[in-house]
């Protein structure tokens, strides 16, 4: 159906080793829910890497706790 789970979306990210903390798995989750699932071929997109270059990060971006 191209569809899944929120939950088996996340196993997924996880098996795969995802570099993401859980939070921000959570976010990026979400972003792409619709209720409890999630269009599979949409996420694969938006997380390619290959065509959506994310900014080098800089020591001033990083959050201080």
């Amino acid at each position: 159906t191209g569809r899944l789970s929120t939950k088996e979306t996340r196993t997924i990210c996880k098996a795969f080793k995802l570099p993401l903390p859980e939070n921000l798995l959570g976010g990026l989750l979400s972003k792409f829910a619709d209720g409890d699932e999630i269009d599979y071929h949409a996420f694969l997109a938006g997380i390619n890497r290959v065509e959506h270059h994310a900014p080098p990060v800089m020591p001033e971006d990083i959050l201080k706790v």
